[in-house]
Formats: C-alpha cells, sequence, structure tokens
C-alpha cells in the first residue's frame, strides 16, 4: 500500500520509486479530485495502481480490501 488513512508511506513510495506525481496522476485518472476521497492507493503486482475511494462496502458483499494487510499508522 502507499497510501491510507490520508497518510503516504514514504517508504514503500522510496522502495518502489513512486513519485507523488505519478500517484496524483492515477487519482486524476480515476475522477477523483482529492485525495481526502480516497482511502487506500495500492501497488498492484502488475505495476498497475488501484485507487480505492472507501474502505465500506455497503452492499453487503465483501470488500476488495479483505486481503490487505491494513496496519494503523501512527
Amino acid at each position: 500500500m502507499l497510501y491510507y488513512d490520508g497518510q503516504f508511506d514514504e517508504l514503500q513510495l522510496k522502495k518502489e520509486r513512486m513519485s507523488y506525481a505519478e500517484i496524483m496522476q492515477a487519482v486524476r485518472e480515476e475522477g477523483i479530485g482529492s485525495l481526502d476521497d480516497v482511502a487506500v492507493i495500492v501497488l498492484e503486482t502488475d505495476g498497475t495502481l488501484s485507487i480505492i475511494d472507501s474502505p465500506i462496502n455497503n452492499t453487503g458483499k465483501q470488500s476488495s480490501l479483505s486481503n490487505l494487510d491494513i496496519k494503523e499508522q501512527e
């Protein structure tokens, strides 16, 4: 995960050699205007970025976040 709960994971960004500009481009491509509307940004195994706008799934179906190791950031 590169971004979670309003925070960028600086170590992951550096490790994956990702820039803020690349991430913001992906956010814009999803039609999202602000990081305030983003819950999680995941770098997938194929190199694409998944932008997830809400961790809550009101449909009763399993969340796409369920297989991620989400650790509370302090």
